[in-house]
């Protein structure tokens, strides 16, 4: 690697690179936001977060000592107080044949992106020229920019996305390089849980597509005045917590899980996201009872079964939904007295898939009833 790095002493890409970072953009003071509210402790998939951000206030007053004691603003922050200079100026000022050994790596992948340049640009630019997909635009900024700009170059589009190329579709001169798709699940089951379009040497997440559902999981989706996240200590809010229950998956494989409703769901409503609370099996700890959403620890061919049980007049149709497809509906309308419905399905179900019971559009009225004379019950388990 040092040799490498020591071909672009005095090259032109080093003295771009230098001209960038003595660009007057990186003087450019930013203004730090916080999240107002959000509706991170409803039962939500992450593709349906909603959060309102506001401007800063001055949290904890980390940033600017002096002004202890005045009127809380709007905190403007310079560029300076946020990242380390150190080592841009000595890039700036030295170019790249000292850099420490820790950031070899990173400043190597940028000196060969910026030698290539032309050839990335020529790539994207074909695609955007000829009108390409969202898929296809998805591919190439993966494969030409994002990927290029870090040691490694290691990306991972989400192998949801509709009409991904297997190839990157640029068409430049000895490119035709396989396309990088797989699992890009982010978040916890008990928060919020969805898939990025990018994963960056599966640490960072892009967004770039355009989510195709229109609808969401939670009967009143947004934030809510009830659900403000408070300034705490620290101005950094985290959102996608880990789940600090998840365990290893046996040895045996086993994924099995089991839940019912504590108590009668109140008129839940078209849309509306079924919670199981009490779990009584979780075999692989797939399912979250806080949220009423089943990740899949493991590939393989799944059954799940759920009943439903109502009362004197009231009507509800229980959708199983598996990524955003509906999967299986039972209906039930119970005119007088006390009835139940059920419903089993077998379905292909990936790792980090997710599946759970919502009310469908239309055809509701009351509540959905669970006690000791009959409970409303999901469950599922992996075929081995």
């Amino acid at each position: 690697m040092d040799d490498d790095l020591k071909n672009f002493v005095g090259s032109h890409e080093e003295r771009l690179l230098q001209a960038a970072l003595s660009s007057s953009r990186l003087r450019t003071d930013l203004i730090n936001i916080v999240i107002k509210s959000c509706n991170v402790l409803k039962p939500v998939l992450f593709t349906h977060a909603d959060v309102v951000l506001e401007l800063m206030n001055q949290c904890d007053k980390e940033f600017d000592k002096d002004q202890e004691g005045s009127e809380l603003t709007a905190l403007n922050i310079s560029f300076e107080k946020v990242f380390s200079m150190d080592i841009l100026k000595m890039l700036s000022a030295s170019g790249v044949g000292d850099v420490d050994d820790e950031v070899k790596p990173a400043v190597l992948a940028i000196m060969n992106y910026l030698h290539n340049i032309e050839y990335h640009q020529n790539a994207i630019y074909s695609v955007k020229r000829k009108g390409g997909d969202t898929a296809s635009v998805t591919a190439v900024m993966a494969h030409h920019l994002f990927s290029q700009l870090i040691p490694g170059n290691k990306y991972c589009i989400n192998n949801r996305s509709r009409n991904l190329p297997n190839v990157c579709p640029c068409q430049q001169p000895n490119c035709g390089k396989e396309i990088k798709a797989g699992c890009t699940a982010l978040g916890s089951g008990e928060t919020w849980h969805g898939y990025v379009d990018i994963l960056i040497n599966d640490t960072i997440a892009v967004s770039v597509m355009k989510d195709s559902e229109g609808t969401s999981d939670d009967e009143n989706p947004g934030p809510s005045a009830q659900k403000k996240l408070r300034r705490r200590s620290s101005c950094v809010k985290r959102l996608l917590l880990p789940n600090p229950q998840t365990t290893h998956v046996p040895k045996t494989n086993v994924v099995a899980f089991y839940a019912y409703m504590s108590q009668d769901f109140p008129n839940p409503g078209a849309s509306h996201t079924l919670v199981f609370d009490t779990v009584v099996t979780n075999v692989g700890n797939g399912y979250h009872g806080t949220t009423g959403i089943f990740l899949a620890p493991e590939t393989g061919v799944y059954v799940f079964s759920w009943s439903m049980r109502l009362f004197n007049g009231e009507y509800h149709r229980a959708e199983l939904v598996h990524n955003y497809q509906v999967m299986g509906v039972a209906y039930l309308y119970a005119p007088t007295g006390d009835h139940t419905v059920s419903e089993t399905i077998v379905i292909q179900v990936n790792q980090g898939d997710d599946v759970y019971l919502r009310t469908q559009v239309g055809d509701n009225n009351g509540d959905i009833e669970s006690g000791s004379g009959g409970r409303s019950i999901f469950s599922g388990w992996k075929l081995n």
